[in-house]
């Protein structure tokens, strides 16, 4: 069930996957982001998180055509107000 939404193209997704969020690191290789590592990054990069992670290693900010407009709105006040994604539930 999706819970979180981009705070950039209002895309659904569900709060679990911030625990998935793959990392490069030049010293270990590949590896996963933290939950509070992925919960931080997510507002700066929305979708943009998990698209085109292996490029580089870099993340890359989403830049997909809105789908929900009211839904990213929202998003971006709930990021601004809180860090804490279960808060951030619509």
């Amino acid at each position: 069930m999706p819970d979180i939404y981009c705070p950039k193209c209002g895309e659904p997704w569900d709060a679990y996957e911030l625990h998935d969020v793959p990392a490069i690191n030049a010293d270990r290789g590949a590896g996963v982001l933290t939950y509070k590592q992925a919960a931080n990054l997510f507002p700066v990069y929305g979708c943009g998180l998990w698209v085109d992670r292996f490029s580089g290693g870099m993340f890359k900010e989403c830049k997909a055509p809105v789908v929900d407009p009211d839904a990213a709105e929202y998003a971006r006040a709930m990021h601004e107000i809180t860090p804490h994604p279960d808060e951030w539930l619509m």
